[in-house]
């Protein structure tokens, strides 16, 4: 096996009946990847939908008793990984399909120290779009390396890089740390777009409103500012 997928769920048990078939339809093409997916303290039915699907064995699962934020949840199930590379996405994220079948077709992964991450179209609202040029401006800026659409998916890389982060964030700036650490240790950044998507089912778990953006937004540069500057 070559790819191991983390797909963190945190209350998506409308999401997982659609999930759960493209992993079986994706399994069936490339049954070298492996999927872990992260009941991340969810409150609704997920964890009972994902425990009653183990026995098929297309994924695993890691139960997080407590949510204590996105990066962790990721965290917990990279820490089950048994794959060369390692990658996740959100849950409601369907077309990542494509693309993964797109970049196992292209033996990609062949080559050694790439970090490979999505860059999303331009379908997107306004605030959107300025929320991320926001973001990616003020992170170059302050890190001296080009980071942009940092939070776009999905995210993959050697485990062995991973094994090298000792000080990941639980939170949303996992993203952002990961995208950093992998530039400093001069890996080959591999940027490739694909379509964007909306969610179908239920509401973000963040992304609730301009002031949730301008929160996050807070948050990350502090995170920068006093965490990763030093």
């Amino acid at each position: 096996m070559i790819l191991s997928i983390i797909v963190p769920c945190y209350n998506e048990e409308k999401v997982l009946p659609n999930l759960i078939s493209e992993i079986s339809n994706f399994k069936n093409i490339h049954p070298e990847v492996e999927f872990i997916i992260v009941n991340n303290g969810s409150i609704d039915k997920t964890g009972e939908i994902l425990n009653s699907n183990v026995a098929n064995k297309l994924f695993k699962v890691v139960n997080v008793e407590i949510n204590k934020g996105y990066g962790h949840g990721i965290k917990s199930g990279l820490k089950n990984a048994s794959c060369k590379y390692i990658g996740w996405f959100h849950a409601d994220n369907l077309s990542i399909f494509n693309f993964l079948n797109s970049l196992l077709n292209q033996e990609i992964l062949k080559n050694d120290k790439i970090y490979i991450k999505g860059l999303r179209d331009e379908k997107r609202g306004i605030a959107n779009k300025l929320f991320t040029f926001f973001l990616s401006l003020c992170s170059t800026i302050i890190l001296a390396c080009k980071l942009n659409d940092i939070n776009a998916q999905p995210t993959i890389f050697e485990n062995k890089l991973f094994l090298k982060m000792k000080n990941a964030p639980d939170d949303f700036a996992f993203d952002l740390y990961t995208l950093y650490f992998a530039t400093k240790n001069r890996q080959k950044i591999l940027r490739i777009k694909h379509v964007n998507y909306s969610r179908q089912f239920g509401n973000s778990s963040w992304n609730i409103g301009i002031l949730s953006r301008i929160n996050l937004s807070i948050k990350y540069l502090n995170y920068i500012l006093f965490k990763i500057k030093r």
